[in-house]
This record gives structure tokens, sequence and C-alpha cells, in this order.
């Protein structure tokens, strides 16, 4: 029944999340970043809080994306709707598995792809980035991208992380902002003042981005 469960639900949840995002109108601010990598022939991390989970993994769709899960009975929900998502999960979190998740996130940024992850993640606390993505991005030398998502109008869920999920008709801007390189060095020898630093650029791209959804 389990099994069956596992199956169903991802199914049901990417349905009814296309169906409802197919209402929205969406704007991209800062792609020209993406591009640019890609000209390069570069992998990146896209950076976002965990309460815009649900939208971005619905606007990075098939883009084989290499994401963590954590590795429990949630995670397991999460890992498949990833891969139905159209994006590449591996399991493991800060709290379990961490390690070997990382390496395999390391090795895929090294052999070409790309990786979207949650600093916050996965139980928080909120809007506080752990170590785990700079010694990932230090490692692979794949530049951090912040990403953010806003909407003129949404609910509130009362999770940890108030994630946030736009309503239907709604105006969205996704933001991404200039590529963050971690250096190893740096990360080995000042990792707090390494993750303020993180912290700071992404707080400074939501801000941004919340300038642009009020225009």
């Amino acid at each position: 029944m389990q099994d069956f469960k596992f199956w169903l639900y991802p199914m049901l949840y990417k349905w009814i999340v296309m169906l409802l995002m197919a209402t929205y109108r969406v704007e991209y601010i800062g792609r020209e970043h993406v591009e640019k990598l890609k000209s390069n022939a570069e992998g990146w991390i896209y950076s976002t809080w965990h309460e815009n989970v649900v939208v971005s993994q619905w606007a990075e769709r098939n883009q084989g994306l290499v994401m963590m899960s954590s590795d429990s009975k949630d995670g397991e929900f999460s890992a498949r709707v990833m891969a139905r998502m159209g994006n590449l999960p591996v399991r493991g979190s800060s709290s379990r598995g961490g390690m070997k998740a990382a390496r395999a996130v390391i090795q895929a940024l090294k052999s070409g792809s790309s990786a979207g992850m949650t600093p916050d993640g996965p139980r928080g606390p909120a809007r506080k980035v752990k170590p785990g993505m700079l010694f990932i991005s230090a490692v692979s030398q794949c530049p951090i991208l912040p990403y953010h998502v806003v909407s003129n109008r949404y609910w509130t869920l009362t999770s940890w992380d108030k994630q946030r999920i736009p309503k239907p008709f709604s105006r969205v801007i996704i933001r991404i902002g200039e590529p963050l390189r971690i250096d190893k060095q740096s990360f080995k020898h000042d990792e707090a003042s390494l993750l303020a630093e993180v912290e700071g650029v992404m707080q400074k791209n939501v801000e941004r981005a919340e300038e642009a959804i009020s225009v």
C-alpha cells in the first residue's frame, strides 16, 4: 500500500501544481546570469529558501537539476516529486546521509550538471544558510545563484518555512542574482564569515524581488 501511495501522491501533486501554475503570469529577472554560465559551459547551484520549493520546482522543471532530498519518509515523497518534475533527486541532508549526498552532488556538478538547493532545509531555521551548500560550491567550483520567488497574491502555509503558494492568476516574479563564487581556502579558514555573506546576498535578492513585485 505504501508503495502505491508513493506512486500516486507525487503524480497527483504534480498535476495539481501544473494546473494551478499554468494560470500564473511569470516574469524572470536575472536570467542572463544563467545564460552566460551556459555559454561558458559552466554548471551552477540555484540557492533558494525552502519557502519557495513548490514554485521553484515547477519553474525549473525538466532541467535535469540535481536536488537533495532528506533520507526519510517525507524525503521519499519529495524525491519522487523531483523526479516527476524532470529533475534528479539525491537522498541525504545535513541531518542524515549528508556527506554521501554532498559527494554525489559534487560529482554531478563536476560532470557538467547544475543543481538546486535550499540552504535552510530540510527543517530550518528558515532563511539561515547551513554550510553544506558552500562546501559543495567550493569543492565543485560551481557558483551559487541566489533565487527567489515573489507574488502579488499568495497563500502562506503554517509549516516551519512558511511556504508561499501564489493564488490562481497571480503575477509571479522569479529573481536570479549574480553568481557568487566560494573560494575553497576562504571556506576552510573562515566559514562563519562566508555563511553571513551568502545570507546577506540572498536577503538582498529577496529585497530586490519584493521591490520589483511592488511596481
